[in-house]
């Protein structure tokens, strides 16, 4: 148990996301630990969002609306102006999984760069506990879910995401950490509600999927050969792609048995 009580910053990226944004900041504001500095940064958006911001804004440390060029350049807006001692991302439409999961954390005291747990993916029709891949897998693919990783804050400025990346760039700059020898620490608590209708990565389109395998390539992923995760990896993603939500009801049934 620590005796100090880390900052810890939570960003949000939005943009014309009304139906989802107040459920996002509702799940940062309610969260029991009460360091913490909240970051919106907001792409432009015209739809109400900005609306819903202001009506949160006295418990907001920052925010902006302004266009930008990609997510991930909003991302590392916010990272810009992070100020704590780590940072996670809590993107549009997520959400904390408990109203006491940042003081479950920070319970504890960590000597690793990077740490992670479990994520709750949110279909619309059934949420499932995805636990995350051991970390050997992270040359093969994203083994965990960045809505459930918290980062040090130093180390993200230093390294923050490439934004010739539409889809993969949080996978490249873990992957760098990994290469790299910074330390990984799995949680055993699960982290954060993936809100796996609105994501850009989970979207149920063919076009997206070859953008997104392309952006694997791009980092090398494959190294000359195609192995099993990955194999399964490409299979679920086109599972999700073409089959309809009854068939996906049966088949994450079966996984999680």
């Amino acid at each position: 148990m620590r005796i100090d009580n880390p900052l810890i910053t939570v960003i949000t990226v939005s943009y014309n996301s009304v139906s989802v944004i107040e459920d996002t900041i509702e799940s940062v504001l309610k969260q029991t630990y009460p360091w913490i500095e909240y970051i919106i940064i907001d792409g432009g958006s015209q739809d109400g969002t900005i609306d819903i911001i202001r009506q949160y804004e006295k418990s907001i440390s920052f925010w902006i609306s302004e266009k930008d060029s990609g997510v991930y350049h909003a991302m590392n807006k916010g990272i810009d102006r992070a100020t704590g001692e780590w940072l996670i991302f809590m993107n549009s439409g997520d959400r904390f999984y408990s109203e006491t999961i940042l003081s479950q954390v920070f319970e504890h005291e960590y000597k690793s760069d990077i740490i992670y747990g479990a994520v709750e993916l949110d279909y619309g029709f059934t949420k499932i506990i995805k636990r995350p891949y051991p970390l050997e897998c992270l040359p093969l693919h994203m083994c965990f879910s960045h809505q459930s990783c918290f980062v040090r804050t130093d180390l993200m400025k230093k390294t923050k995401f490439d934004t010739n990346y539409s889809i993969v760039a949080d996978y490249a700059f873990f992957l760098e950490q990994y290469k790299k020898g910074n330390l990984f620490h799995q949680l055993p608590f699960t982290i954060s509600t993936y809100d796996n209708v609105n994501g850009i990565s989970s979207a149920p389109n063919i076009k997206v999927l070859v953008r997104h395998l392309n952006e694997l390539q791009r980092i090398e992923v494959f190294h000359g050969s195609i192995h099993f995760e990955i194999l399964k990896f490409l299979v679920k993603r086109m599972i999700r792609c073409v089959c309809p939500k009854f068939i996906l009801k049966i088949y994450y049934r079966k996984v999680n048995d």
